[in-house]
């Protein structure tokens, strides 16, 4: 009697799952259902607070000025300025130098002042720096005010290269929230990255339409009109709701209302990662491996990641090569197949990021298949990221080989009857293989740098993963400059085969460090296994 209950309880479970999977296929099958389902889903995670498309309009006037003048810096030195090749690059990396130590410094301002000051401020520098530069190519013979000017615009990009930004967007998407819970916590995370990568997309559009069809002069001025109105539109939004309030209640103070929010979010943030860390040692037997590794091992000093540093130097000269000499050397040669100097650069460079992009969304995917997770995955990407620098200076090597040889075979053109250089003809086509390898490199080398900073170390570390990364990158830009003075600047495909043994004998003690600081952690880990 009771198998007889039994497997009629189990028919009607079976009867009821095929109803809701005829049902759900059925109403799958259905297009307005599947319309309905993707409005909702574009509502969920694109429709954000209204605050937020006036953040955004800053940040695309911000990306407008880092794409379309920040981007064609090397341009501009060596066609406006007159600079020469080798005063160009050291101008150039003084200039990454100065921004990565900044981005450091910008992080720990915001912990203090909050991230809308430092937004504020990041685009007053950018606004000062293009009206002097504007100055400048109405007088070009003062070299005080270009460098004046490339000194604010490095204030400003080292502003931007923090993670600035991005915090004031999630704050306002906070603010939005009523009753904030995980579930809005990780949605708004999502719309963060969207819009993000939204303002980038739509920065980088309008670059470009400048670029192909305004003048240099043209190109600053509407920057700067762009980017005033944002930034004073910015400016009402905060300040008008201050005055009501306090025309409203005397007895509220209006920087406890607004100023001290976001200071008091940017503390929790820092101080939460910190009270995890502190947690994290009371609880050793709910944690798996790499949990326990990394509560036992995280620092707040970078005395033991010095040697890692040390090697990522590297890294930093590979990728002010790329911002510098690549530049230069694609602009030599036959431009036309991708629209002229100017749009060819930025051509390639929307090669370099996206593949970028796509590097490291692939990587992680495919540990993430092989289960290979935690430090492991973190050291695979770095490691790729690495090798990717000894083939990016090879190439680069091999290409610039080809256009010397143009040069000696009076292989050449000009672009007009007027130019005093003729240029090999070459395609520049033939320069999309390095950039595609330097997009390698900083999505490899440069993420897994930042994801190694975040889940190794914790405090201050962990919250400037991003900026210690850009500081590197600075300093590695210096050490350029003295690989370039030491170099025969007419042989730039010995620079590169210089660059390239740096990055081979540079692999050898990485992965050295690599493979000993993990099998430390895994001798650590088994020690506290057998202790648990």
């Amino acid at each position: 009697m009771e198998a007889t209950q039994v497997e009629c309880k189990n028919k009607e479970a079976a009867e009821v799952t095929n109803d809701n999977t005829s049902s759900s296929s059925s109403s799958w099958r259905n297009p307005s259902m599947i319309a309905n389902e993707m409005i909702r889903l574009f509502l969920y995670y694109f429709n954000i607070p209204k605050a937020c498309y006036l953040v955004e309009g800053v940040i695309i006037s911000l990306n407008l000025v880092e794409y379309g003048v920040l981007v064609l810096l090397m341009t501009y030195l060596t066609s406006i300025s007159g600079y020469s090749l080798v005063r160009a690059v050291a101008t150039v990396n003084i200039f990454s130098f100065i921004s990565g130590i900044l981005a450091i410094f910008a992080e720990l301002c915001a912990l203090r002042v909050g991230c809308y000051f430092m937004v504020q401020v990041n685009s007053i520098s950018y606004i000062l720096g293009l009206v002097v530069l504007l100055t400048n190519i109405k007088h070009p013979g003062s070299f005080q005010a270009l460098h004046g000017a490339l000194f604010l615009l490095a204030v400003g990009h080292g502003i931007l290269l923090s993670t600035c930004k991005e915090e004031f967007m999630k704050d306002q998407m906070k603010k939005a929230s009523r009753v904030p819970n995980e579930d809005d916590e990780k949605r708004d995370e999502i719309r963060a990255t969207i819009s993000t990568m939204r303002t980038k997309v739509v920065g980088f559009g309008l670059s470009n339409l400048l670029v192909n069809k305004k003048t240099w002069r043209d190109q600053i001025l509407i920057s700067i009109s762009i980017l005033s109105c944002t930034t004073f539109c910015l400016f009402a939004w905060k300040v008008i709701p201050i005055i009501s309030s306090t025309s409203c209640s005397s007895s509220q103070s209006p920087k406890d209302e607004d100023g001290n929010k976001e200071i008091a979010l940017s503390s929790k943030r820092l101080q939460s990662q910190e009270n995890e860390d502190d947690h994290s040692e009371y609880h050793p037997k709910e944690e798996n491996m790499e949990t326990a590794l990394s509560s036992n091992q995280q620092s707040t000093s970078l005395r033991s990641a010095a040697p890692i540093c040390f090697t990522f130097l590297v890294y930093g000269i590979v990728c002010s090569t790329g911002d510098t000499f690549f530049q230069d050397q694609a602009g030599s040669v036959d431009t036309s197949s991708m629209g002229g100097d100017y749009m060819s650069v930025m051509m390639l460079q929307i090669i370099t990021r996206t593949s970028r992009y796509v590097i490291n969304h692939f990587v992680c995917y495919v540990l993430s298949k092989r289960t290979r997770t935690g430090t492991l995955a973190i050291l695979i990407r770095m490691g790729l990221g690495m090798f990717f620098t000894i083939v990016t200076c090879t190439v680069a090597q091999w290409t610039e080989v080809v256009r010397l040889t143009a040069i000696k075979n009076n292989n050449t053109f000009k672009v007009s009857p007027d130019d005093e250089i003729a240029r090999p003809d070459i395609p520049v086509v033939l320069f999309i293989p390095q950039y595609i390898a330097l997009g390698f490199v900083t999505g490899l080398a440069g993420e897994g740098l930042e994801v190694f900073f975040q889940s190794e170390y914790s405090g201050w570390i962990k919250y400037c993963a991003t900026a210690i990364t850009e500081a590197l990158t600075g300093i590695g830009s210096l050490l350029t400059m003295v690989l370039v003075f030491t170099q025969d600047m007419s042989r730039i495909d010995l620079f590169y085969r210089c660059v390239a043994f740096m990055c081979v004998f540079n692999f050898i003690p990485l992965y050295s460090l690599a493979s000993t600081s993990y099998y430390r952690k895994i001798k650590i880990w088994r020690l506290l296994k057998d202790g648990m």
